[in-house]
């Protein structure tokens, strides 16, 4: 019940967070099936181009933050004892690093999700969706008797990790759309940069 009440709370405010990645997503559809429609190929990769890099940026800008701040947080809607480590070796606070992550990957992939939709192959969605679950059932199944949340949330992150890779490789076939690696990696190195900035500030003033 410990283990269970700890995962739970990060788990719920991601859930929340989730929510607006669907509400862009939900307003670029319309745009994207049309072009589907009218087999318009660089229209979809423009707008899949774009889509990427917003939800990207974003969703590594809200890992940063939470990062950051997941202790402030956890006060503002829990009580201390989820911070406290005389029930469990872990706390909320170390559950929320790795769900954090998850939200990273489910940001990025969640676009992917779209172009099945879109383009009307729903049944790979449904396919993949369903090796997926099958694939976090079973090894939630196996781990979590001996090795508690801990595992929980690692082999949530290793399944949405897995999701993203085969959303994104049936998604080219699709639609040839190709990620940028030099603007995944340009991202990535300004929020460490300003991670670190914002972390040195935090310890010292």
């Amino acid at each position: 019940n410990i283990s269970i009440a700890y995962y739970s709370l990060p788990m719920k405010i991601i859930e929340v967070l989730m929510v607006l990645a669907w509400f862009f997503l939900n307003s670029i559809l319309p745009m994207l099936s049309t072009y589907f429609k009218e087999n318009n190929t660089n229209a979809i990769n423009e707008l899949l181009k774009n889509s990427f890099k917003f939800l990207l940026t974003f969703s590594i800008y809200i890992v940063v933050l939470w990062v950051l701040f997941r202790d402030n947080i956890i006060l503002l809607l829990a009580t201390p004892d989820y911070l406290s480590t005389n029930l469990s070796n872990y706390t909320s606070s170390e559950a929320f690093l790795i769900v954090l992550f998850v939200l990273l990957f489910y940001f990025v992939s969640a676009l992917f999700n779209y172009v099945f939709i879109a383009s009307k192959n729903e049944k790979t969605l449904l396919n993949i969706n369903i090796f997926i679950t099958l694939f976090n059932i079973i090894w939630n199944i196996i781990l979590i008797p001996k090795y508690s949340f801990v595992w929980a949330w690692i082999v949530t992150l290793i399944s949405q990790i897995l999701l993203f890779s085969l959303w994104y490789f049936y998604s080219y076939r699709i639609t040839n759309f190709k990620l940028n690696v030099m603007f995944i990696l340009k991202v990535s190195l300004f929020w460490i940069i300003t991670f670190i900035l914002w972390k040195y500030l935090l310890i010292n003033y």
